[in-house]
C-alpha cells in the first residue's frame, strides 16, 4: 500500500508536479492539494480535491499523519514559510521541489512520455564532439555567438556566471534608455525593434540577431538562465548533425492552449490561431494538435545554425507583428508581454512542424538567484 501523498499548492506548478509524480510513480496516491492562503483556488484539480488548511493547520475530514509525504509545489521563495507551516500541522516528510528536483522529475517524466509516443528524448550531454582529420579537437568557440539577454535594469544576482568565450551580452531596450552595459552588444544598432522592448521583451534580441548577426551558429540565453552545456557545444552539434538545441521541455496543465488562456489575456492567443489558419491551412491542424498537449520548450532560448534561425524568424515575427497590430498594448505590464509568451509556444511549434527535417536535442538550464 502506497503512503498518502499531498501537494502544497493548487496552480500551474502544483498541477505539473502532479503530472510528473503520477506518471513516474504509477502507485503514488495523491490525496489532496493543500493551500493556506486567500487566493482564488479551485475546489478540485484534475479530479483531486483542494483542501484549505485553517489557522491551526487543520482541515475537516483529514487526519494528517507524520509519515504522510507532502511536496511543496510553489515558487521557491515561499518554501521556508510553507515548510514551517507544514511542520506545525504535523507533517515530517516535507519535500520542497527545488530547481534541481524539478529538473530530475522533468527528465524522468519526459523519458517515459517520449518512449510512449515512440520518439527519442535526446539530451545534448549524451553526445560527444568530433575530431579533425589529424585527430585533434576543433575550436570550441568556432562560429558561435550565444547572446545573453540583459537590460540596464536587471536585478543584481547573488550567484555569478562567468561568461564563456562564445557568450556575448546583448542589452535589450537600448532605444528606451541612455544607460549602457559596458562591452555589450546593443539591440538598437542596425535594423532593430529595440523601441518595442517593453512589449516584445527578449524578442528584440532575437530580432537583432536575425537581422544583424553573421555567425555560423547563434543562440539566446538570459542573464539569469543559462544552458548547462560544455564548451565544445559547436563541435558536438557539427559532429552529430544536430540542428538545434532547445531547453528541456516543460509540462503545463491541462494543455498549452488552455494554460495560456488561464494565465494570460486570451485574445492574442485566439488571434494567433486565426492568423496561423489564414497563413497556411496545412499548418493549422498540426498547430491545434500541438497546442492541445502540454509539452513545450520555454524561455525563448535555443542554439542553432544561422540558416535555421533565420527561417524560424522569417516565419514567426510576421505572426507576432500581426497579433500585436490587432491587440495593441495592455496597461498590465506583465500581460503586455504577450508577444514573448506567444513566441515561447511558436518556437516549439516551428520545430514540431519541422520535426522530420531538423534534428532536435535538449539541454537543461539553470536559474540564478
Amino acid at each position: 500500500m502506497s503512503r498518502n501523498t499531498y501537494i502544497f499548492g493548487a496552480h500551474s506548478r502544483a498541477r505539473t508536479l502532479k503530472e510528473y509524480l503520477t506518471k513516474i510513480y504509477p502507485d503514488v496516491n495523491i490525496r489532496a492539494f493543500l493551500v493556506n492562503n486567500d487566493e482564488e483556488n479551485p475546489d478540485i484539480v484534475d479530479g483531486i480535491p483542494v483542501i484549505r488548511l485553517d489557522g491551526n493547520g487543520k482541515a475537516e475530514g483529514y487526519d494528517f499523519r507524520p509519515e504522510d509525504r507532502v511536496y511543496i509545489g510553489t515558487k521557491g521563495v515561499a518554501h521556508p514559510a510553507v515548510t514551517e507551516h507544514l511542520r506545525q500541522v504535523g507533517f515530517e516528510d516535507i519535500v520542497p521541489v527545488t530547481v534541481e528536483l524539478d529538473m530530475k522529475l522533468r527528465n524522468e517524466y519526459l523519458a517515459k512520455l517520449f518512449a510512449k509516443m515512440g520518439r527519442k528524448f535526446e539530451k545534448i550531454d549524451s553526445y560527444k564532439a568530433g575530431a579533425q582529420k589529424d585527430g585533434t579537437g576543433t575550436d570550441s568557440s568556432r562560429g558561435l555567438s550565444l547572446y545573453v539577454v540583459s537590460s540596464a535594469f536587471d536585478q543584481v544576482l547573488q550567484e555569478k556566471h562567468e561568461l564563456r568565450s562564445f557568450e556575448r551580452v546583448i542589452q535589450v531596450g537600448c532605444a528606451l534608455t541612455d544607460k549602457r552595459i559596458e562591452g555589450a552588444v546593443y539591440d538598437d544598432d542596425g535594423d532593430s525593434i529595440s523601441d518595442r522592448n517593453a512589449q516584445f521583451c527578449e524578442l528584440t534580441a532575437l530580432y537583432w540577431i536575425w537581422k544583424n548577426s553573421s555567425d555560423d551558429f547563434v543562440g539566446i540565453e538570459h542573464y539569469r538562465r543559462f544552458f548547462l552545456i560544455e564548451d565544445d557545444i559547436v563541435d558536438v552539434m557539427s559532429a552529430n548533425d544536430i540542428d538545434v538545441v532547445l531547453p528541456t521541455p516543460l509540462c503545463v496543465m491541462p494543455s498549452l492552449g488552455e494554460n495560456y488562456m488561464l494565465r494570460h489575456e486570451p485574445k492574442p492567443y485566439t488571434d494567433m490561431l486565426e492568423i496561423l489558419k489564414k497563413r497556411d491551412p496545412d499548418e493549422y491542424a498540426p498547430a491545434l494538435s500541438f497546442f492541445s498537449q502540454g509539452i513545450y520548450s520555454p524561455c525563448n532560448m535555443f542554439i542553432t545554425g544561422k540558416e535555421v534561425y533565420d527561417r524560424l524568424c522569417e516565419w514567426m515575427f510576421p505572426i507576432l507583428f500581426e497579433v500585436a497590430g490587432m491587440n495593441g498594448t495592455f496597461s498590465d505590464r506583465y500581460q503586455n508581454r504577450y508577444p514573448g509568451f506567444l513566441a515561447e509556444r511558436l518556437i516549439s511549434l516551428f520545430f514540431e512542424l519541422h520535426r522530420d527535417e531538423y534534428k532536435v536535442v535538449y539541454a537543461d538550464k539553470n536559474f540564478l538567484s
